[in-house]
């Protein structure tokens, strides 16, 4: 009960978050995508939207001893990032593949100066850790039950290979003008 109302008061307190979009046109499939994983990958966490075998909730995931207060929380940050192993390529380089999971979740904790700003710490405590690899984790799964995933995964996958094309300068070795 005591944690319960503990739960509810932080899923409260968070309330709405501001969404930037910087580096691509916002109006984007691309951006939306981004936007929307992220946003769901967050309900995940917070244990508003159910997840897969192996992905508990961050805050499902905090045991309170009976007779105990709630520990303290501090800003909790959940971020999408490239999880490729290697790109590898024919020895002529006419071919690439990429390898690896494609998609990690990173975490940290934050801290909120007097003035309300954030400061970054680079450090994550160990249950958000364990939040971000769980979901890092079984993001198969995930993808399955929330198609959005897979579709990240595949702006993640077009991400790489336009970065591939740029560094080997692939379309001006075929004079192709994009």
């Amino acid at each position: 009960m005591q944690r319960d109302k503990w739960l509810d008061g932080i899923r409260s307190r968070l309330g709405n978050q501001d969404i930037v979009v910087f580096g691509i046109n916002a109006r984007t499939r691309t951006a939306q995508v981004l936007v929307e994983a992220d946003y769901r990958m967050k309900l995940v966490g917070m244990g508003l939207e159910p997840g897969t075998v192996g992905v508990t909730s961050y805050l499902d995931s905090i045991e309170i001893p009976k007779g105990s207060s709630p520990p303290a929380t501090s800003v909790l940050r959940w971020w999408f990032t490239l999880n490729f192993d290697s790109v590898r390529s024919t020895k002529s380089g006419d071919a690439f593949s990429l390898h690896g999971p494609g998609v990690r979740v990173l975490s940290e904790n934050e801290l909120r100066t007097e003035r309300g700003e954030r400061v970054h710490t680079g450090t994550s405590e160990a249950l958000n850790a364990q939040f971000a690899q769980s979901f890092t984790k079984h993001f198969d799964g995930l993808a399955k039950k929330y198609p959005i995933y897979a579709e990240l995964r595949n702006v993640f996958d077009v991400s790489l290979v336009a970065a591939v094309m740029k560094s080997q300068d692939l379309p001006g070795q075929v004079d192709w003008e994009l």
